[in-house]
């Protein structure tokens, strides 16, 4: 998709602000090594490592780790579990 068709909000992850981009057909969610460490360094879990491809069908992300996060936006605040990857085009989506 066209970079004018992505919809990003910003969002408090873990009392951090933070631009998520938001993919409605997504099955997971994924946030950067880089975020990361900023926003919970502590809280991770090892999992078997795999590797996704983005919606555009060749680009890589390989996930070793996952975590959960404290998600709120515009007031309303959710939990989730995320992948984290090194090579992720945004902070989190």
């Amino acid at each position: 998709p066209s970079s004018s068709s992505l919809l990003y909000v910003f969002a408090i992850v873990n009392d951090s602000p933070m631009k998520v981009m938001i993919d409605t057909g997504a099955e997971y969610s994924f946030i950067s090594e880089r975020c990361f460490e900023l926003v919970n360094r502590s809280n991770s879990s090892a999992i078997q490592p795999r590797r996704f491809f983005l919606a555009d069908g060749s680009t890589p992300i390989d996930i070793t780790r996952s975590t959960r996060l404290s998600i709120q936006i515009d007031g309303v605040e959710t939990t989730i579990s995320a992948l984290i990857t090194q090579n992720l085009c945004t902070d989190l989506i």
